[in-house]
């Protein structure tokens, strides 16, 4: 497999996660109507894939350095197939959630064992640059998803949305069995052994730049996951938009991810991965600050918030991609481990966070926006004043 064949393929890979969240938020309201559910109850499809997606990533991560990364790919994908099918046949909204617990778990396991592919082959910032082309092709899913799931639902409902799922991940299947190679050159047979596990986890936590790219991105990824558990409430409820007009809306904001990583790319090749990621931080809490300014006076209506959120989708990118290359690239031996970490706690915290605080924002772009405007504006200073240990740029 060539580097940028292989660099496409993990970026489609990495896509799966976020296409099958967006793929259903045209199918929201459709799905409160046929379960005779509020529409609180129904965003929590995506806390509750979210969570077992952090939970998926720190089980099989030590298990992608022991067995390699090929079969951890392949399983996960059987996972996220099986939560599909499950999803699909839904006879009432706690299945169906349970679909999206089994889906959430194999998009775990497929996006830590990607992340460690991708350290098998780069380090430094070849690194940061590999990761951001792929997700530059990452971007596939947050653009295309919402207009194919808007398609499937008025073609035959949202359970088709589940079949657009089923889909796409059986491709992946087929191009993970057929053309990828197994990177992981240098299995750990110990990589399982509870002793080994806890020098591991005593590894990258006791080394400065890890530990703290893997607390900040957590509430990167929060800030990221908040938008797009409340994003079809807040067009329906603020702006008055649904159906086909959400569906392009949300396929637009996804588009600030391709200049996003060309500008990370940029910023990489330049002045380096740190660099970049300061740029991001100070983009999102720009964006969100200008957002709350505007919605507080009455001034924001949904092209407004549109044109807002593709600037906030495009710095968001950068910080996120740049704190997951920070963290793992010191620990090389241990990547699996390191990406499994990393992803286990900033999706669950994330999770969690978005989860808790749906009730709180109550479809209020007011409030959500002042609230994140405030605690990005935190994040952006604290990383702005922060240094990479041993003077490391």
């Amino acid at each position: 497999m060539s580097p940028t064949f292989l660099i496409v393929y993990c970026g489609l890979v990495l896509s799966l996660s976020a296409f099958s969240i967006d793929i259903t938020l045209p199918a929201f309201f459709p799905m409160a109507k046929d379960f005779s559910a509020s529409i609180d109850q129904v965003q929590m499809t995506v806390p509750v894939f979210a969570l077992t997606f952090g939970a998926g990533q720190i089980l099989f991560g030590a298990a992608s350095d022991r067995f390699g990364r090929k079969p951890m790919v392949i399983l996960g994908l059987s996972f996220f197939l099986a939560g599909s099918l499950l999803a699909f046949m839904a006879p009432s909204l706690d299945v169906l959630l349970a679909g999206r617990f089994l889906q959430g778990l194999g998009a775990g396991c497929n996006q830590v064992s990607v992340r460690a592919v991708l350290r098998d082959r780069y380090s430094g910032a070849a690194l940061g640059q590999a990761m951001a082309l792929a997700m530059g092709i990452f971007a596939f899913g947050p653009v295309a998803a919402p207009l194919l799931g808007y398609g499937l639902v008025e073609l035959g409902g949202w359970r088709f949305v589940f079949v657009g799922i089923f889909i796409f991940c059986t491709l992946l299947m087929v191009a993970t069995l057929w053309r990828m190679p197994e990177t992981n050159e240098a299995l750990d047979p110990l990589a399982l052994k509870v002793a080994h596990l806890k020098s591991s986890l005593f590894a990258v936590l006791g080394h400065g730049q890890s530990r703290f790219f893997i607390f900040y991105s957590a509430l990167v990824f929060f800030v990221i996951l908040s938008f797009v558990v409340n994003s079809p409430r807040f067009y329906a409820q603020d702006f008055g938009i649904t159906g086909l007009g959400f569906a392009v809306s949300f396929a637009i904001i996804g588009l600030g991810i391709v200049p996003g990583q060309f500008l990370n790319k940029f910023l990489i090749r330049r002045h380096g991965v740190l660099y970049a990621a300061r740029v991001g931080a100070v983009g999102v809490s720009f964006f969100y600050g200008l957002m709350f300014v505007l919605a507080f006076n009455g001034l924001l209506g949904g092209a407004g918030f549109t044109a807002l959120l593709v600037g906030f989708g495009a710095f968001s990118i950068i910080t996120m991609t740049n704190g997951a290359s920070l963290t793992i690239d010191p620990h090389g031996q241990i990547a699996g481990f390191t990406s499994s970490l990393f992803g286990f706690v900033t999706q669950l915290s994330g999770a969690v966070l978005s989860g808790l605080t749906v009730p709180v924002f109550a479809g209020s772009v007011v409030v959500w926006s002042g609230s994140l405007a405030l605690l990005t504006l935190g994040m952006a200073l604290f990383l702005l004043y922060w240094r990479l240990p041993h003077h490391q740029t």
